[in-house]
């Protein structure tokens, strides 16, 4: 809020984030986009957003072995904000390869809405001013949760076409770069685990067998 008087001194449109993005899950979509642990015994995969605003995957569960609760299953291009840590980053765009995946209700899962694609909110919102306006927004012990109840009410400068274009030419280039890292990390394992004779059922077998509880 203590920029948006410089913001709008420079030219900029500002909004809030609520004209932006709007929930993905919606009562004609809730069947599909969410499942209740206590009543599916699916398997499933937890999407996990890390600080640098990128997803990748966390461990795989069996939705009857949890508590009960409601997951979200996520798709591509959606919008993920942490509760808990949006506010040190953890805001990212869900790539094509974690489409299916799920978050707990400790996650709110939004889609573009407005004239900005998710890549460029996704940078505006990961700015420093931003995540700073977060904390003041946010409630609880630390003073660290932030729901959409209060991300919505963030308030942002609205880029014009060309920085638009420049900042999603640049994550999608990041995306790129990303995939080859996961590709080429899961290479190294898998050519060290086939040429060097480290991997067999026997092996597999007792990992299984020692899997730690769920």
């Amino acid at each position: 809020e203590a920029r948006v008087p410089d913001w709008e001194a420079a030219g900029f449109t500002v909004k809030p984030l609520g004209e932006l993005l709007e929930l993905a899950v919606t009562d004609a979509n809730r069947a599909d986009r969410e499942i209740d642990t206590s009543e599916t015994d699916d398997l499933v995969t937890y999407l996990r957003v890390r600080y640098d605003g990128f997803c990748e995957a966390g461990d795989e569960v069996a939705t009857g072995d949890v508590a009960a609760q409601t997951f979200t299953r996520v798709q591509t291009g959606d919008f993920v904000f942490s509760h808990i840590n949006a506010i040190h980053g953890a805001v990212a765009v869900v790539p094509e390869e974690f489409d299916g995946f799920v978050v707990t209700s400790e996650y709110t899962v939004c889609r573009p809405s407005g004239e900005l694609g998710a890549n460029v909110v996704w940078a505006l919102v990961r700015s420093p001013e931003a995540r700073a306006e977060m904390l003041l927004l946010a409630t609880g012990i630390g003073r660290t949760r932030v729901r959409w109840s209060e991300l919505k009410k963030l308030r942002l400068p609205i880029p014009d076409a060309s920085v638009r274009e420049r900042i999603d030419d640049a994550v999608k280039r990041a995306n790129a770069a990303e995939e080859d890292m996961r590709r080429l990390r899961a290479e190294a394992n898998h050519t060290a685990a086939v040429e060097m004779l480290l991997d067999s059922d026997r092996s597999r077998s007792i990992i299984a067998a020692f899997k730690p509880p769920r």
